[in-house]
């Protein structure tokens, strides 16, 4: 059964609520999804884990147990730093605030607020980042950087970057690439990724 592994040096635990606190340092794991925060509280009936402060999730493709995605760069885990985080595990949801930081490999997606819905295989199925959203995508070769008000991320069943919208005041421009492109002051931009 899958089951939170949380620890920390100390805890407060309410049998009756069946919540625990904490604000010491905290480390977690879940099947694929781990990571570390200054501060935790758990409410076990619900399956929800609020992380304080100073927030690191790794979200990896797979689940313990399951077979091996193919290894291409967009398959590898992902890891979002914040200042505080929620983890809503009955609803598959993640939602991460105070200024966010996603990285995969050489990709680096940012933000004010980021909200990520794992798949049914806690895999990261859809980051959506609300306010001063940014991406870089170093490929070799077709490395790029894109800004916009909101961005919306769509990763493929293997969690490998797939596409990304930036939606208002979009703008972007190649990085060393093999061609040069500038883009600013559009409402949508749409970049797909090759797997």
């Amino acid at each position: 059964k899958d089951a939170l592994k949380v620890t920390t040096d100390s805890i407060a635990f309410d049998q009756n609520s069946e919540v625990a606190q904490t604000d010491a340092a905290v480390t977690f794991s879940r099947e694929n999804v781990s990571g570390k925060s200054n501060g935790a509280v758990v409410e076990s009936k619900i399956k929800k884990l609020q992380l304080k402060k100073d927030v690191e999730i790794t979200v990896t493709p797979e689940a313990s147990g399951s077979g091996n995605p193919k290894a291409t760069a967009r398959s590898k885990p992902v890891t979002i730093r914040s200042a505080q985080a929620v983890f809503e595990q009955s609803a598959l949801k993640l939602n991460f605030s105070g200024g966010v930081t996603a990285e995969q490999e050489r990709d680096v997606m940012s933000g004010e607020n980021l909200y990520a819905t794992l798949s049914d295989q806690r895999r990261l199925q859809k980051i959506e980042m609300r306010g001063s959203s940014y991406l870089r995508s170093m490929e070799e070769g077709r490395s790029a950087e894109i800004r916009a008000a909101d961005m919306d991320f769509y990763m493929d069943p293997e969690q490998r970057l797939e596409k990304a919208v930036a939606m208002r005041d979009a703008g972007g421009r190649t990085l060393d690439a093999d061609s040069e492109m500038q883009l600013s002051g559009a409402n949508l931009i749409e970049v797909l990724f090759q797997a």
